[in-house]
């Protein structure tokens, strides 16, 4: 007989069953599914010509588990029949079947921003779609899941509206009366908001929505000016951009002949006046906008800071003024305003921005009423340093130690 040479392979296994008993110890290998360390022999892995070690990475229990529940069968314990292994949820005894008649498969509520977070395909809000199927939708797409399967089998020509259905006016007419606003018609069904609007029907199917671009012609802003008596109603009335348009053209004395004018006597905006007439609002946007002849007033007579003191600092809840130190500078402050909770955060978002660090850092809550002028006072203390132009960087001031200490006694005083 002639004598077989062994292939490279054999060889090479050959080679490490010599080094393994030359060694006189068990090599051991870790399962790459359950993670156990078993000893690298036959008996545990199977026999591999392709990897390195001539073993597979997964055990024999391991293999023989994925084997079954590729091919082999299992019995549900609901219905008791016997299904194949992909009719089961990894884990689940009871079959897919039957899981979803009992009602026992619950799907998580999801939305499609936080799938998308999450690297998901799917989402599930539980609303049903302009179809009425409560079902997933794809992330990429948003369609309904249902849908998309009933349109790869040719059954979703049933259910929608043949071609050109929705540039009927009739058609779009009654489909608009089932909902409030051109948002919600939008939102529930695009494919009939889409026919409206190119039927140029948004008008007439919603008469009290908010009008279209170029819906306000002069013709009718002078319709819309003879609804109102006064002026001031017409300005902050419901047709306010009929109002606008005119003011723009340059219409509005004509377009307002027939209304009456509540005209104030000469010098009546004094400071008085103006801070009981702020007293009535709880915003500047509020003041400017309702009393613009007291608001120009008070800020050409530099009355705004104190007459609006009771509305704080606009829409933010100020409370507290704080201070800290810049490290390695001997003499650079920063003087700001935020609120008791937020405070610290502030000071590290400033501090962040300029590239700075702190060194010491002070806070006082004096209050919403009087965070905002006690903040102006502050900074009268020091000079203006000059740091570069980003958040905050108008309230750094350079201030000696004797400035500090009677701007630390003050605040503690109002405290």
């Amino acid at each position: 007989m002639k004598n077989v040479k062994p292939n490279s392979t054999e060889l090479q296994k050959q080679n490490t069953a010599v080094q393994h008993a030359e060694l006189g110890r068990i090599v051991r290998k870790i399962c790459g599914k359950c993670q156990k360390l078993l000893p690298a022999s036959s008996e545990f892995f199977c026999s591999n010509t392709h990897s390195h070690d001539g073993l597979y990475s997964v055990c024999h229990t391991c293999r023989k588990q994925k084997l079954k529940r590729i091919v082999g069968l299992t019995r549900c314990e609901s219905c008791l029949d016997l299904k194949g292994n992909d009719n089961f949820s990894l884990s689940k005894k009871v079959c897919n079947s039957c899981r979803k008649d009992n009602g026992t498969e619950q799907k998580a509520v999801i939305s499609k921003s936080e799938a998308r977070l999450l690297g998901l395909a799917k989402y599930f809000t539980g609303t049903p779609c302009k179809r009425g199927h409560v079902a997933e939708r794809l992330v990429s797409t948003g369609h309904c899941e249902t849908c998309r399967k009933l349109r790869k089998k040719g059954l979703l020509e049933n259910i929608n509206k043949p071609k050109g259905y929705w540039l009927i006016k009739e058609n779009v007419l009654n489909e608009a009366k089932k909902y409030k606003d051109r948002p919600e018609m939008k939102l529930k069904n695009n494919p009939a908001y889409v026919g409206l609007c190119k039927l140029d029907l948004c008008v007439e199917a919603f008469p009290a929505d908010t009008k279209p671009n170029g819906y306000w012609t002069v013709e009718r802003c002078f319709e819309a000016a003879k609804l109102y008596g006064d002026i001031s109603e017409f300005s902050t009335g419901e047709h306010m951009r009929a109002y606008n348009m005119l003011c723009r053209e340059g219409l509005i004395t004509e377009a307002s002949k027939h209304m009456s004018r509540k005209r104030v006597r000469n010098n009546h905006w004094t400071k008085k006046s103006c801070k009981k007439e702020a007293l009535k609002y709880n915003t500047r946007n509020e003041f400017r906008k309702f009393a613009s002849g007291a608001y120009s007033k008070a800020s050409d007579e530099s009355w705004l800071d104190e007459i609006c003191a009771h509305m704080g600092c606009g829409y933010k809840a100020s409370d507290t003024v704080y201070i800290w130190k810049v490290a390695g500078f001997c003499d650079l402050y920063k003087i700001g305003l935020s609120n008791k909770r937020m405070c610290e955060s502030r000071i590290n978002i400033v501090a962040k921005s300029h590239g700075y660090k702190i060194e010491n850092s002070w806070a006082f809550t004096v209050g919403v009423e009087s965070a905002y002028m006690t903040e102006k006072e502050c900074l009268k203390f020091g000079r203006k340093a000059k740091v570069a132009k980003k958040d905050g960087y108008t309230e750094f001031r350079h201030l000696t130690c004797k400035q500090l200490n009677e701007l630390l006694l003050k605040l503690e005083n109002l405290k």
